[in-house]
C-alpha cells in the first residue's frame, strides 16, 4: 500500500489536534508531518491571569516530544507560502510536498490598522504579559481601558483583562476608572443576547463603563480616539486587529481567511482543509473552536485517505470568561440554524473546570477528547 503524506502546518491548538486525529484514524499507516516555526505550544488563555500575577502560566507543550510519541514527525520552520495546485509548501527550511494538506496557521496581529497602538499594552506572548505586571505595578493614574478593536477575532481575552484588572486595584485599594470600549454592537453579540446580558451584568456590576459600537482610530499616552468622540485613559490595553499569516496560499479567501465548508475542507481544493483563527466560517475563534474543528479537519482527512464518509462540523462553544476573585462565567452555546442559544453558568466551578482543563492538556501533551465536558474529537 502506497503510503500518503499528510502535512499539517501550524503548531497552535488546531494543528495539534489535526495531527492527533489523523495519525489516530490512520493508525501510523501514513506519514503524518507537522510544520511550525516553534518548538512549543503556549496557552495563551492563560496569559492574561498571569499578567495580573493570579497564576503563573502552564509550561507550554514540547512539540518534537509530544509528535513523536504519536508517530508524526516535526519540522521546525515557517511557512512562506502554498501552491496547491502542484501539492507543495515552501518553508524557510525547504519545499515539502505533500498528499493531503491541513492549514492551521492562525492569524497575526495588524498593527498598522489603528495609529498609536504602541503606546496600548498588547497581551498574547509571555514577554506581553511581562510588560502587563509591570506597567499595573508602576500605575499611578485614575482610569484604564480595555478596547477591543474592530476586526480582533474574540472579545474573552479583552473583557477578562479588565476583570482581572478589578480584583487586582481592589486587593490593593487603589480607586481606578474601569472601561471597557468594543467596536460590536454588544459583549461577545456572536453567542446571542442571553451571553450579551450576562457580560453586561458583570460589567455593570464591577461599574465598569460601557462604550460600544466604537471604532478606535488612534491611541495616545492617556486617550482613545474614537469614531465618536475621546475617551480617557492613562493605562490602555489593546487587542488588535487580525490578519492572516501568510499572503501565499492559493486557496479562496476573504480578506486573507480561508473559506472552508462544514467538513473544514478548503472550499475548490478537496485535498487541502484548514481550522482555527485562519478560516473565515469558524466563530467565535476561541481555544474550543480551535481544537474542534482542528479534530474534524485531521479526521475528515484521515477518513478521505480510507475511504470513509465525512463527518460535518457541529456549531459548538465553550468559554469560561474569567471574573477575577477565583470565579468565572461558563458561556455553553449552541447555534441553530443563524441563531445562537447561550446557556449559562457562574462561579467557582467554571473557573476550576478551566484551570483543570489547561493542567489536563499540558499533561496529556494536547490529547484531549473533551474539554470542559464537551467531546472535541470525533
Amino acid at each position: 500500500m502506497k503510503q500518503v503524506r499528510v502535512l499539517v502546518l501550524g503548531g497552535g491548538m488546531s494543528g495539534v489536534a489535526a495531527a492527533f486525529a489523523a495519525q489516530r484514524e490512520l493508525r501510523r499507516r501514513h506519514a503524518v508531518t507537522l510544520v511550525s516555526p516553534s518548538p512549543h505550544l503556549l496557552l495563551k488563555q492563560s496569559l492574561v491571569r498571569a499578567a495580573f500575577g493570579v497564576a503563573r502560566p502552564p509550561k507550554p507543550i514540547d512539540l518534537d516530544k509530544a509528535l513523536s510519541a504519536r508517530g508524526i514527525m516535526f519540522r521546525k520552520a515557517t511557512v512562506q507560502s502554498i501552491d496547491p495546485k502542484n501539492n507543495v509548501v515552501l518553508t524557510s527550511e525547504k519545499e515539502i510536498e505533500y498528499d493531503y494538506l491541513f492549514v492551521g496557521l492562525g492569524s497575526k496581529p495588524d498593527y498598522d490598522t489603528v495609529k498609536g497602538i504602541a503606546n496600548a499594552l498588547p497581551v498574547g506572548t509571555g514577554e506581553q504579559a511581562d510588560n502587563i505586571a509591570k506597567a499595573i505595578k508602576e500605575f499611578s493614574g485614575s482610569s484604564v481601558a480595555s478596547v477591543n478593536c474592530a476586526g480582533s477575532l474574540w472579545e474573552g481575552p479583552a473583557l477578562e483583562t479588565l476583570f482581572h484588572a478589578h480584583q487586582y486595584f481592589s486587593e490593593m485599594g487603589k480607586k481606578v476608572e474601569l472601561k471597557y470600549v468594543t467596536s460590536n454592537n454588544r459583549p461577545v453579540q456572536e453567542l446571542g443576547p442571553q451571553a450579551s446580558a450576562a457580560i453586561c451584568a458583570e460589567l455593570e456590576k464591577r461599574n465598569i463603563t460601557l462604550f460600544t459600537k466604537v471604532r478606535t482610530k488612534e491611541i495616545t499616552a492617556n486617550s482613545i480616539r474614537t469614531s465618536s468622540g475621546e475617551i480617557k485613559s492613562d493605562l490602555t490595553f489593546a487587542f488588535p486587529p487580525q490578519r492572516a499569516t501568510i499572503e501565499k496560499t492559493g486557496l479562496k479567501v476573504n480578506n486573507g481567511f480561508i473559506k472552508v465548508d462544514s467538513f473544514m475542507r478548503c472550499i475548490g481544493t478537496p485535498n487541502v482543509f484548514a481550522a482555527g483563527d485562519c478560516v473565515e466560517e469558524c466563530t467565535p475563534k476561541t481555544g474550543f473552536t480551535a481544537f474542534s474543528t482542528g479534530s474534524l479537519a485531521g479526521c475528515n482527512i484521515a477518513r478521505k485517505i480510507l475511504g470513509k464518509r465525512q463527518l460535518k462540523r457541529r456549531e459548538k462553544s465553550v468559554y469560561v470568561i474569567e471574573l477575577g476573585e477565583s470565579e468565572g462565567l461558563l458561556l455553553d452555546s449552541q447555534r441553530t440554524m443563524k441563531t445562537w442559544k447561550t446557556l449559562i453558568h457562574k462561579g467557582t466551578a467554571p473557573y476550576l473546570k478551566k484551570l483543570s482543563f489547561e493542567k489536563s492538556f499540558i499533561e496529556a501533551n494536547g490529547t484531549l477528547h473533551y474539554i470542559m465536558g464537551e467531546k472535541v474529537v470525533p
